[in-house]
């Protein structure tokens, strides 16, 4: 452009470090922004907001770290959405002291965060199980003006399930209506894992069917974690229930399900039945993988079948699955 008397402007260097972004050729985006540093142009929000993401989603939070102060002393133009995607970054990489230091420090210049802030800031501190820090955050959101949002509400129950406080999860599913956000499928996958994680799949069914009443159909993942944690008990009959409610909603079992239904046959003994799944799955095309055959030789094993558990692994290793 030079050459023929025409000078790159910000709009210009802005979009081909986008390019390079998107190519993921972060030393080629660094080069293009020095240059126009170089040329005395200032870069503008989005310039530097592709610079600090690209820095962040390469793995180089410290470059990201390293340059965002330099924004703030000399451009001017570091705004929220850069401090979000760093904070977001820092609690990523598991640096929680680091992402609160600068939540704080940009309050203490001025800065109003938004609800995606939030949302960034809860999410991050229920990572760390804490979830006093994270309540302290939403009553902040509240103060100023800020209503949760559906996303706001599914980091909540996900932090409090992993967090095994179930009871409070299912209040917050409870409250979500009285601030006209509807759950939706994240709200309802997350609260039936958290729930037979911790052993009450009658609650985890009931929300299912409370999904199946709003015209939700759970996905293969949801039907699986019900089907096992009815295994788990050894309650062969609803599991199976499940499994045909599943199909006769067009939701097709994959090899977790068939895994689901094989443990729970495993563990009340039914060896032969664990067998017959084995068989059903590769007629229907599903190649059984490491765990199917890991829970058939083992229950194999547990009842004294050693033939059977030696069949079972020639057969293993014959369909390319190498014993662990």
């Amino acid at each position: 452009m030079s050459e023929v008397g025409v000078s790159p402007d910000c709009v210009t260097y802005s979009t081909i470090i986008g390019g390079y972004c998107r190519c993921y050729d972060i030393d080629g985006a660094l080069d293009v922004y020095n240059t126009m540093i170089d040329s005395d142009i200032m870069p503008n929000r989005v310039t530097c907001i592709i610079i600090v993401h690209v820095l962040c989603t390469g793995g180089l939070l410290e470059d990201a770290m390293n340059f965002f102060p330099k924004l703030l002393s000399k451009h001017k133009v570091a705004d929220m959405i850069m401090s979000t995607i760093l904070i977001d970054w820092c609690f990523r990489n598991g640096n929680t002291f680091q992402a609160l230091e600068l939540w704080d420090k940009m309050q203490q210049i001025g800065m109003r965060f938004d609800i995606t802030a939030y949302n960034v800031i809860v999410k991050g501190v229920l990572l760390v199980h804490d979830v006093k820090l994270a309540y302290r955050f939403l009553s902040e959101m509240f103060k100023r003006g800020f209503l949760p949002d559906i996303f706001t509400f599914n980091i909540l129950l996900s932090g409090l399930c992993k967090s095994g406080r179930l009871d409070e999860a299912c209040g917050i599913y409870h409250k979500m209506s009285f601030f006209h956000v509807m759950p939706n499928h994240i709200s309802y996958k997350v609260l039936i894992q958290g729930l037979c994680m911790y052993g009450n799949v009658a609650k985890a069914v009931e929300l299912l069917h409370i999904m199946l009443g709003c015209s939700m159909i759970p996905e293969v993942l949801i039907w699986n974690v019900v089907i096992d944690g009815f295994g788990k008990y050894g309650d062969l009959n609803n599991a199976y229930l499940t499994r045909d409610l599943m199909v006769e909603l067009g939701v097709t079992p994959n090899v977790f399900t068939y895994n689901a239904l094989i443990r729970a046959h495993a563990i009340v003994g039914n060896i032969v039945d664990a067998l017959s799944l084995e068989e059903e799955m590769v007629s229907k095309g599903i190649l059984p993988d490491l765990v199917t055959y890991n829970l058939l030789i083992s229950g194999a094993c547990t009842f004294g079948l050693v033939p059977i558990a030696l069949q079972l692994q020639s057969k293993m290793i014959s369909r390319g699955c190498q014993p662990d």
